[in-house]
């Protein structure tokens, strides 16, 4: 793999990016970066009823952002600047991470419910 070649991945904790962004990954000489982030209201988590509209949560959710020029050291992203195209609504198009076979534990599953077990009543 030459110079020209090389992927670079960027892991980002989603509590200290005001975007929810998890990772962001491109290779030299590309175009493309792609993203991994935490997205609000991404994923319908209740239906709605007669009484209480459709509520919707987050979900880890994966997109391509066109960087424009051929990615190189000189020109890579900085988290910064993906920030910035995020926040300006340059995205719309994201796609949600399947989890495959993800079993909530006991923990998340009482939390859900509020229940006394969880609330340590």
């Amino acid at each position: 793999m030459t110079q020209l070649e090389k992927e670079c991945t960027h892991l980002v904790h989603p509590e200290k990016s005001p975007n929810g962004i998890e990772s962001f990954s491109y290779t030299y000489g590309e175009e493309y970066v792609h993203i991994r982030a935490l997205v609000e209201d991404a994923v319908l988590v209740r239906s709605a009823t007669w009484l209480e509209p459709e509520e919707y949560g987050s979900a880890v959710c994966e997109t391509e952002i066109f960087w424009g020029d051929p990615i190189t050291p000189e020109t890579a992203p900085k988290q910064s600047e993906i920030e910035e195209m995020l926040s300006m609504g340059h995205i719309c198009d994201w796609e949600i991470v399947e989890m495959e076979e993800y079993e909530p534990t006991d923990d998340e599953m009482m939390s859900a419910f509020g229940t006394k077990w969880h609330d340590g009543l």
